[in-house]
């Protein structure tokens, strides 16, 4: 993954449940970071909406674990959309301590654009595209690939 700059970043809050028997946080506990990360970033370009306003499904998660998350650790999630398809979309997430700058985590998630009513995958909604272009420039930031 080449960092090409994140339109949002969020301070997730640890919680006691997030550890584990090792001191430290569970690896599953991160995917939902990435989703507090998300969350954040739908409603930079949307404000509050409704859980059916988001139209993608998550189709894939990659996360590289590279430094452990203790309960003193004040992580801190940047997340962007770098490119997409006609049908999905890439968010990338670099994951950080806010404490000492280490680089806790790297992450991909794919989501692929879906009608719940039809139960079938959809095309990339061009009004969002529009938003994330929008969001990504005016934070001085290259505009996303977008692959057809």
């Amino acid at each position: 993954m080449t960092d090409r700059g994140y339109e949002v970043e969020v301070e997730i809050q640890l919680r006691w449940r997030d550890m584990d028997a090792l001191g430290h946080v569970n690896n599953a506990v991160f995917v939902t970071y990435l989703e507090v990360a998300r969350v954040a970033y739908f409603r930079e370009i949307y404000g509050d909406g409704e859980p059916l306003d988001f139209n993608f499904i998550i189709a894939r998660v990659e996360i590289d674990f590279l430094s452990p998350i203790a309960l003193g650790d004040r992580p801190v999630c940047r997340v962007g959309i770098h490119e997409a398809g006609s049908k999905s979309f890439r968010f990338e997430y670099l994951i950080e301590s806010a404490r000492d700058g280490r680089l806790l985590a790297r992450a991909t998630t794919v989501q692929v654009c879906y009608d719940y009513a039809q139960k079938a995958t959809i095309p990339l909604d061009g009004e969002m595209w529009r938003r994330v272009t929008e969001l990504r420039l005016g934070k001085g930031l290259e505009p996303p690939r977008r692959k057809e």
